[in-house]
């Protein structure tokens, strides 16, 4: 069973391709871009180094680094520390424009 994005996205590639639907992977990566883009924008923002970030997000440095590179997927719960961290927060948008908080469960 896959453990994080990185490896579920090939094996959904590969099934999708098969079904013909190549569309879907291209707007998959472009989320997964707009999420580590969005994290880059606030953290230059705050003036935080990613080593300050990994910090404060309890997130291997490197693993930050190539997360808002966009060299790597984040699981969501990554994501949503990361965003913490920021002072931000993870949110869902369906496409008709409602939003979603993604509540924390501890």
């Amino acid at each position: 069973m896959p453990k994080t994005l990185d490896d579920l996205l090939p094996i959904l590639e590969r099934r999708l391709r098969k079904e013909g639907l190549t569309d879907f992977m291209e707007k998959v990566d472009e989320y997964f871009s707009s999420v580590a883009a969005e994290l880059e924008v606030r953290r230059k923002k705050a003036r935080v180094t990613q080593r300050e970030l990994a910090s404060r997000s309890g997130i291997d440095q490197a693993e930050v680094s190539r997360i808002l590179s966009g060299r790597t997927q984040p699981r969501v719960g990554t994501a949503e520390r990361l965003a913490h961290a920021l002072g931000a927060e993870l949110r869902v948008v369906s496409t008709s424009g409602r939003t979603r908080r993604r509540s924390s469960k501890k």
